[in-house]
């Protein structure tokens, strides 16, 4: 009786222990316009672009995605398909929003250089820049916790460069969250 009482605490220790593990979303744009979107549990990324066309085709070649391709089964009318998943979405989004407030900021990086050959349409396009971002940051900053060593925001005018934005936001999340919102969803799907 005591070994079997030692493996179920054991289980449900690795259940929670798991349950409790941050997922990491990172969101990058460098430089040179090359975006990226990594999700990273323990030592496991996700979302690497080398391996992502490979495992697609593998994907679509198990479930038969390019059979019925080639079938030329016929395709749903785009309306009828929103109106019936339109519910679900709505649903899905309302949990999105819910889970931010779950999220933590591991890094958050801003960095939008406004520019132009003209000095004055430089500072325009900046001051439109500002009006944009700075609301939407706030937004985000009353939304998800970052630590203020952890932020860095640096939008400026400059004067004959190039104009870029490059961005590198880590969110966490802990999985537990994201089941429970997922079990949300899925309860008012079967409600329905």
């Amino acid at each position: 009786m005591e070994i079997f009482l030692i493996i179920l605490a054991v289980i449900v220790f690795l259940i929670t222990a798991m349950l409790l593990l941050p997922i990491h979303f990172i969101i990058k744009n460098d430089e040179r316009n090359n975006f990226s979107f990594i999700c990273k549990v323990l030592w496991f990324t996700f979302g690497d672009g080398k391996r992502k066309s490979k495992s697609l085709d593998k994907l679509k070649k198990k479930v038969g995605a390019d059979k019925k391709a080639e079938k030329g089964e016929e395709k749903k009318d785009i309306v009828s398909l929103v109106r019936e998943n339109l519910g679900l979405l709505k649903d899905v989004l309302k949990e999105i929003v819910g889970l931010l407030r779950h999220c933590k900021g591991e890094s958050f990086e801003l960095e939008i250089i406004c520019s132009s050959k003209d000095a004055a349409l430089s500072a325009i396009h900046y001051g439109e820049c500002c009006a944009v971002a700075y609301p939407i940051l706030g937004f985000i900053n009353s939304i998800i916790k970052v630590k203020d060593r952890k932020r860095k925001i640096d939008i400026r005018c400059e004067y004959e460069v190039e104009w870029s934005v490059t961005f590198n936001f880590d969110l966490s999340v802990r999985i537990c969250h994201i089941l429970a919102a997922a079990f949300r969803v899925l309860k008012k799907k079967i409600k329905k």
